[in-house]
C-alpha cells in the first residue's frame, strides 16, 4: 500500500528528475530499496514514534511520510544543521515531523522510540558520538532498521548492537552497493 501510494502520486518520477537535474547524491531508487526492505519488515508505521539518525536529504522520510505518515505519532530526524536545512526542503510543513541538531542530541536521551532508523550515516559517525548513540539512545528504540557498509565499522555496529537488542538479525545488502541491513523487531 505505502509504495502503491509513493508511484501513484508521482512524487518518486518528480524526485527522479530533481536527482537528475541536481546530480544529487540523494537517489531516490536507494531509497526506494530502503523503504520497501523497511515496510516489507515492519508493517505499518500506524502508532509509531520514529527517531531517523542522519536523514540527509530526507528521501526516505518522505517516501515513508508519503503513503502512511498520517499514522505516524512522530519522526524525528538528527543530523548536521545544513542537512536538516535540505530535509526539511523536501519535506515540507508536516506537525508530526521534528528537527534535531546532531550536537543537541542529548535533547532526546531520555526520550523512548519505536524504531532507529539510519542508513548509510552511522559508518561516518565520529565514535564518541557513536558510543552516546550506543549508551543513552539505541536502549530507548524498541525496533532497528540499519542499512550501513564499512569493513571496520561494520563488526564493533554489530556487536555493540547485539549486547543492546538479543534478537538482531543481519542480512547481507547487496543492491544497489554492498552493506548491511541490521533489523531488530519487537
Amino acid at each position: 500500500m505505502l509504495l502503491e501510494d509513493v508511484y501513484n502520486n508521482g512524487w518518486l518520477e518528480v524526485y527522479k528528475e530533481e536527482t537528475i537535474k541536481t546530480n544529487h547524491y540523494w537517489r531516490a531508487d536507494l531509497n526506494v530499496k530502503r523503504a520497501e526492505a523497511f515496510i516489507n519488515y515492519f508493517g505499518s508505521l500506524k502508532n509509531l514514534k520514529i527517531l531517523e539518525i542522519g536523514p540527509g536529504g530526507g528521501t526516505l522520510a518522505k517516501i515513508l511520510l508519503s503513503g502512511m505518515g498520517e499514522s505516524v505519532t512522530n519522526y524525528t530526524l538528527v543530523d548536521h544543521p545544513r542537512m536538516l536545512e535540505n530535509t526539511s526542503n523536501t519535506l515540507g510543513v508536516n506537525n508530526k515531523v521534528s528537527y534535531v541538531k546532531a550536537h543537541q542530541i542529548a535533547s532526546l536521551e531520555n526520550q523512548q522510540f519505536d524504531i532507529i532508523i539510519s542508513t548509510g550515516c552511522l559508518s561516518e559517525t565520529a565514535e564518541n558520538y557513536m558510543e552516546y548513540l550506543y549508551t543513552k539512545i539505541f536502549p530507548n528504540c524498541s525496533m532497528v532498521f540499519i542499512v550501513d557498509g564499512g569493513n571496520e565499522f561494520l563488526p564493533k555496529l554489530k556487536k555493540r548492537l547485539a549486547e543492546i537488542y538479543p534478537n538482531i538479525e543481519i542480512i547481507p545488502w547487496t543492491e544497489p552497493c554492498p552493506a548491511d541491513l541490521i533489523l531488530v523487531k519487537k
